[in-house]
């Protein structure tokens, strides 16, 4: 993703679209592993997923909710889902983000704050997003976004540039929107869980903030 945008603003777009479909094959890659793990766990969940997103999020709740066993596959299927679709070729893919929010959902309902609040950013973004024909909610994703700022008590600086760029760009919010993404160049050290997460924010926020103009 990193080596993707520093492509596409040098211009070099050969090199972006490579570095796209790389990370396209490996997220689904990682899903279909992911997936595979899930199915030997819970045989019923692949037709649960293309069932009505009630029934499929009541299944999760009956068999997905032990926050030691369940949440860590739930977690990263949604992850390396949303990631695959994020790098995606193919604009019909997002044709799946309902399926994923549900998952998502049932993770921030055991645990929000699990893995740095990684749930609760996704269903941020995800109401932030969409349209409001297609089920965002923009008043709700805000909601989801401050929460996940509050667990991760303001240390992990990929929430807070997610913030921005999902949240406060859609809302077009620009003093939001400078704030946060200030906020992560100015920040000291936060320690070795976040460190090398938190430099990759920081590179992203440079270019982000350099796009205020064009973006407001």
């Amino acid at each position: 993703m990193d080596k993707r945008d520093e492509a596409d603003l040098k211009g070099d777009f050969d090199l972006a679209a490579h570095h796209q479909a790389r990370a396209y094959w490996m997220y689904t890659r990682a899903r279909d592993l992911v997936l595979g793990t899930i199915k030997q766990r819970d045989p019923k969940f692949a037709e649960m997923m293309k069932q009505d997103p009630k029934a499929f999020a009541a299944h999760l709740k009956k068999e997905w909710a032990d926050p030691e066993e369940d949440l860590p596959l739930l977690f990263w299927l949604m992850m390396t889902w949303n990631s695959s679709i994020n790098n995606s070729p193919d604009a019909d893919a997002n044709v799946d983000m309902p399926t994923i929010r549900t998952i998502a959902a049932r993770v921030a309902e055991v645990d929000p704050g699990f893995e740095d609040a990684g749930a609760l950013v996704f269903l941020g973004g995800f109401e932030c997003s969409m349209p409001a024909a297609f089920g965002g909610d923009p008043k709700k994703g805000r909601k989801y976004f401050d929460q996940a700022v509050s667990l991760t008590h303001r240390r992990n600086h990929i929430v807070l540039l997610n913030f921005a760029q999902l949240c406060a760009f859609a809302a077009q919010d620009r003093a939001l929107y400078v704030s946060l993404l200030r906020e992560i160049l100015d920040a000291p050290d936060q320690g070795n869980s976040v460190r090398l997460s938190n430099k990759v924010a920081r590179r992203r926020a440079v270019r982000a903030l350099a796009r205020t103009d064009e973006l407001f």
